[in-house]
């Protein structure tokens, strides 16, 4: 006899037979009275296709049986090609649907646009009677936050490596993440069937690198498919289940991994379900909304002492009104149990109520449970300001802030008034393709063009007197040396410590490069015959700068790039001003070492001369240190003939009547000079960044 079971709700298993079942549930498939089996007497594997007829199944699942893993690598190295052929393999969309939008998981426009994935997006999938959670996470080194938070839901990795490109600098800062965070991971060779792969060569990079069984890395080809059933094997067997799963009766502890925001249902959280259970109409609130943020930053998995919360802080709570996985489309399940990641739309409506890494837990439970380890928060390392193209969208333009930041935990922003441009947002953000991709969502989600400033990095101005160091993240704020009462400081500047991999032909070029960057070589290792390992001092403001480009120019697109913060180092810098008609624009003003300080301000005086349109009246544009201007440039007014009307000469001979003319249009220009408003593009801005190649990279953004 042939025992049928089948699952019926969070009560567990139900027979067919008469007698009770009793047992343990170590896999669920889907069975059907109806349902045809093969030759064998196996029934068919289960896919999340069955999660739309019995949603309820979720609740059999033993967490052991659960995997949550990222895929992690350099950038353009495959996840999100290998994202979307694990979905198919898996049953979770069809080849059909992955063929008409090759990458599932990049959803954002700009990702599509620009070809890189810049948010970590989740899906689940089912094979082999086990719950598998994907999160696709970013390559670029300005969304590391991005990984750093995906990986924390995470207890493996599958660490990806380009078979025609070998280890590369991502690859190493990836992975020393991800082990950081104790995680396990599974190598894997990725493109083995373009022509000029060299799996062999790639496989022994890796394991050597990373101390690694060669026979443990996996040749794959997401385009073809070989290798990729390997893959979810090793998945299984080698990243463990998640750990400290409970009974799901104990108090609900779940982190808040990511969240975005909707224009009709608000905000969506993605979360990670530690303890207890999450089910549709429970009242949930955020711990930090609760107790206060001072109560939630532990030291373990726990808040330090284990004592009881601080105060409520806050009397919200929210009903939860949606729960389901991403599949990767939403596929609403009703409940998340032990170990599973899914979403809750809960009525949430700001980022107040919404903080990344914090412990969502059951209003009314008393005593609370611990709050789980809070994120470390981003610093920021870069900082811009933006300005609506008109002063009365200024609160349209805070609504899209805000709402981008749901979605994106590592910009920060305040208030600031500008002479020039008036009311915008000081930002903070984590680097050039950070801050580019910021702008671009705005336009292309809110519909927000905006002005956006020259970028600048934070310095520590040290007074002399034993007086406290001070912040500028704001160039305004520089104080004047020029000034007679004007104290004496120190600078210093941020430093980031770098990782370059360049072919060995082009190792002279690169080292050139980076000395004329202010680079301070700390080490050198040859990886093998052909690439060459980096580590130098770099200073951030270089790096911001075009310093990626021009790495990517001397070794013919071939060298790869990474960094991390280090301590700041004193350095003999100066601020430049720009000015415009005699009038400080602070949005244009940059800080540069003393020896390239004239060199700089000339060329952006003569860029902003290519990018500033002629008016009716002569616009002077000054570049200068303190109060001494250092040069100059003169963009002559349009003139018009006030000699001829109609095609005939005024006046005829009459010499004092086309003086008169002449008196009046030059007193009128004048009169303009005086009133009139010089019209600044976005590319005026970024010809300061980067002599004008940065401005077609940011967008356009009108001109105010």
């Amino acid at each position: 006899m042939v025992l049928r079971a089948w699952v019926t709700g969070p009560r567990g298993l139900r027979s067919g037979l008469a007698a009770p079942l009793r047992g343990i549930c170590v896999a669920v498939r889907w069975c059907s009275t109806n349902s045809s089996s093969d030759a064998a007497g196996r029934q068919p594997e289960m896919t999340v296709n069955d999660l739309h007829r019995q949603p309820d199944m979720l609740s059999g699942f033993d967490p052991s049986l659960i995997r949550n893993f990222s895929i992690i690598a350099h950038i353009d190295h495959g996840k999100s090609t290998l994202a979307d052929t694990l979905l198919v393999r898996t049953g979770t969309i069809s080849a059909k649907d992955s063929r008409g939008s090759p990458q599932m998981l990049d959803t954002l426009k700009v990702e599509r646009d620009r070809g890189i994935t810049v948010k970590a997006q989740t899906a689940s999938m089912l094979h082999d009677g086990h719950l598998l959670n994907l999160i696709d996470t970013p390559g670029h080194v300005d969304f590391s936050y991005e990984v750093v938070r995906s990986l924390s839901a995470c207890q493996g990795a599958l660490l990806l490596v380009d078979a025609t490109q070998g280890v590369q600098a991502q690859t190493l800062s990836t992975a020393k993440a991800a082990q950081a965070a104790g995680l396990k991971l599974v190598p894997v060779v990725t493109k083995i069937d373009l022509h000029h792969a060299n799996v062999e060569d790639a496989i022994l990079s890796v394991a050597t690198t990373f101390d690694l069984d060669p026979d443990d890395v996996i040749p794959t080809s997401a385009k073809t498919g070989e290798g990729v059933d390997e893959v979810l094997g090793a998945i299984i067997e080698r990243v463990p289940p998640p750990p400290r799963v409970v009974d799901p009766a104990a108090p609900l502890r779940a982190r808040l991994v990511d969240s975005w925001y909707d224009t009709v249902r608000g905000v969506v959280c993605l979360v990670e379900v530690v303890d207890g259970c999450l089910v549709e109409q429970d009242r949930v609130v955020p711990f930090h909304l609760k107790y206060g943020s001072g109560s939630a930053s532990g030291s373990g998995s726990d808040a330090a002492g284990g004592g009881s919360p601080a105060p409520s802080t806050s009397s919200e709570t929210f009903s939860v009104q949606e729960v389901g996985l991403l599949t990767p489309a939403p596929t609403r399940t009703g409940a998340l149990y032990p170990g599973q990641v899914g979403y809750i739309i809960a009525g949430m409506r700001s980022t107040r109520q919404a903080t990344m890494g914090d412990t969502i837990i059951k209003a009314g439970v008393s005593p609370p449970p611990s709050p789980l380890l809070i994120i470390e928060p981003s610093k920021s390392m870069l900082f811009a300001s933006v300005y609506p193209l008109d002063d009365g969208d200024f609160d349209s333009l805070l609504r899209a802030v805000e709402r981008l930041a749901l979605n994106d935990a590592a910009i920060e922003w305040e208030r600031e008034q500008s002479p020039a441009l008036g009311m915008g947002l000081r930002m903070g953000f984590l680097g050039v393709l950070h801050m580019e991709v910021f702008h671009q969502r705005l336009v292309d989600e809110f519909d927000t063009p905006v002005l956006l400033t020259t970028p600048t990095v934070p310095y520590q101005i040290q007074p002399s007197g034993g007086r406290d160091p001070v912040t500028v993240i704001n160039l305004s704020d520089w104080p004047d040396p020029s000034k007679k009462d004007g104290l004496k400081f120190k600078v210093l500047e941020p430093v980031v410590d770098a990782t370059i991999i360049t072919p060995t032909e082009c190792l002279g070029a690169m080292l050139t490069l980076l000395k004329n960057r202010r680079g301070r070589q700390t080490s050198i290792k040859y990886l093998d015959g052909e690439r060459v390992l980096l580590e130098y001092k770099l200073p951030w403001q270089e790096v911001v700068s075009d310093l990626h480009d021009q790495a990517k120019t001397v070794s013919s697109g071939y060298a790869s790039f990474d960094y991390s913060a280090a301590e700041p180092e004193a350095a003999d810098l100066v601020k430049v001003d720009i000015s415009i008609n005699g009038d400080s624009v602070d949005a244009l003003s940059f800080v540069c070492h003393r020896d390239a300080a004239q060199r700089k301000g000339r060329d952006v005086a003569r860029r902003l001369k290519e990018v500033i349109d002629r008016q009716q009246f002569e616009v002077v544009v000054h570049a200068k240190m303190g109060a001494r201007p250092f040069a100059k440039e003169r963009i002559p007014p349009y003139r018009k003939d006030v000699l001829m009307k109609s095609g005939k000469l005024v006046g005829g001979g009459d010499s004092s009547r086309k003086k008169k003319l002449l008196d009046k249009q030059k007193k009128g220009k004048a009169r303009a000079k005086t009133v009139g408003r010089v019209q600044l593009s976005q590319e005026a801005f970024w010809a300061v960044l980067s002599g004008g190649s940065g401005a077609g990279g940011a967008g356009g953004g009108g001109g105010r």
